[in-house]
């Protein structure tokens, strides 16, 4: 009976710890785990070069010929 009860005693600590592992995992520390552009990095670590999505920089048909 003893050893059973330790059995089911170190199990239930496990179980616990794993539970507690995945939720600091999935909840992390509140930042965005969002990736818009699908290269594996969150958005905010993410350094992206500037793009023309908002109109607001200038493309150069000579900065393809360089």
């Amino acid at each position: 009976m003893k050893k059973k009860t330790l059995i089911i005693l170190i199990v239930a600590i496990l179980l616990a710890a794993a539970l507690a592992v995945t939720l600091i995992l999935t909840l992390g520390k509140g930042g965005s785990i969002v990736d818009s552009d699908g290269d594996g990095r969150p958005d905010d670590v993410d350094v992206e070069e500037d793009d023309n999505l908002d109109k607001d920089n200038k493309v150069d048909v000579g900065d393809f010929f360089n």
